[in-house]
């Protein structure tokens, strides 16, 4: 709901709309989401569209670092809630637990925002882990730039069935795409 008031104040317009907000209907000049989506993270948008999106609100992308701060504090904890074991990640309370079978593409396998109180950071800050990938600012040097996405995704499968794996909650891996990769 946030980012559909920003383009409707900003009037924002993709320079290449390929995929732009692909879970969105295109209706003329506006992007129109279900209402059930109102609390969910926004997918399917540029690193550039990100930066304006943050300019437009006077704030920028945070660094890697900053991201890391804001999610761990400074306690040495693993898991933005704390937590010392892989269980307390996938139960399901604090994070959106992994979704076999997802496509990634439908806002229907993401969880709100708001949706794992339980799983926010020393900060405060809410779905730090597990929906969707998020960006940080541009790293440049003399050699190269880059740019991490931090946080995760919840509906790529866990685990490689080449090696028979299961995934965390017991089920039998039944895919071959593995990792993190989009």
């Amino acid at each position: 709901a946030a980012y559909a008031a920003y383009l409707k104040v900003s009037k924002y317009r993709p320079e290449d709309p390929t995929n732009f907000l692909r879970n969105w209907t295109a209706n003329g000049a506006t992007w129109e989401f279900d209402a059930a989506d109102a609390e969910k993270p926004v997918t399917h948008v540029s690193l550039n569209e990100a930066r304006e999106y943050c300019a437009f609100h006077k704030h920028r992308l945070p660094n890697s670092w900053e991201w890391q701060l804001a999610a761990q504090g400074l306690d040495g904890r693993l898991y933005p809630w704390g937590g010392d074991d892989a269980s307390s990640a996938v139960d399901g309370t604090r994070c959106p637990r992994y979704s076999m079978g997802s496509s990634g593409d439908d806002q229907a396998g993401l969880a709100n925002v708001t949706a794992f109180p339980s799983g926010a950071s020393p900060y405060g800050v809410l779905d730090m882990v597990g929906n969707v990938w998020q960006y940080t600012n541009e790293f440049i040097d003399a050699h190269g730039r880059a740019v991490v996405l931090r946080g995760g995704s919840s509906y790529l499968p866990c685990c490689d069935p080449s090696t028979q794996d299961t995934c965390p909650d017991g089920a039998t891996c039944l895919s071959t795409r593995w990792g993190g990769n989009w």
